[in-house]
């Protein structure tokens, strides 16, 4: 055994999901994999910076609001000062009845390049990790709108179309919501 929480986030907004690892264990340390494509991944914690002290928990977020994910472990913030590609954040929110406010179990998918991204609200993961609600697309290089697609958990969906580099606000809208698979 050598790593504990692995904590997803496109931290270079190339519409690729980057790997973290925690670790807690004295002879290891903390690792930040780029991920390349092709399931190819390389060591980018030195160029990065990160460092911290051995734990479980590690978060992404844009805790400072300018598009890019910055990194939570270790009781330390890395602020992300990347720049250049394009990115959307989504905040879901449910009406409190047939979807809770936070919107937990629901799904975002957004086309791009012949790919799909695909990111679902959760609460806590690995040991002690909390997420961020608000879910968060690199595009890369896409510069005009993007369909985004919502998979909210009773079954209903909903597109829009938006531009890039921006934070939106998606409410459960039962009545421009269309319902897929068995009726419930």
């Amino acid at each position: 055994e050598s790593f504990a929480s692995p904590a997803l986030g496109d931290f270079d907004n190339d519409g690729l999901l980057d790997l973290f690892f925690s670790t807690v264990y004295p002879r290891d340390h903390c690792v930040l994999y780029r991920n390349m494509g092709n399931w190819k991944f390389t060591d980018a914690t030195k160029a990065t910076g990160i460092s911290g002290r051995l734990t479980y928990q590690a978060t992404w977020a844009d805790f400072d609001n300018d598009g890019d994910l910055d990194l939570l472990t270790g009781g330390k913030l890395f602020r992300n000062a990347l720049r250049g590609s394009g990115w959307l954040k989504v905040r879901l929110v449910g009406d409190g009845r047939r979807i809770n406010r936070d919107a937990v179990g629901a799904q975002v998918r957004i086309a791009i390049g012949g790919r799909t991204l695909t990111r679902q609200v959760e609460t806590g993961t690995g040991e002690g990790n909390q997420n961020d609600p608000t879910l968060h697309f690199g595009l890369g290089a896409v510069g005009g709108e993007v369909t985004v697609a919502v998979c909210w958990p009773d079954g209903t969906t909903q597109k829009l179309t938006v531009k890039p580099n921006r934070t939106i606000v998606i409410r459960h809208a039962p009545a421009a919501a269309q319902a897929v698979g068995p009726k419930r």
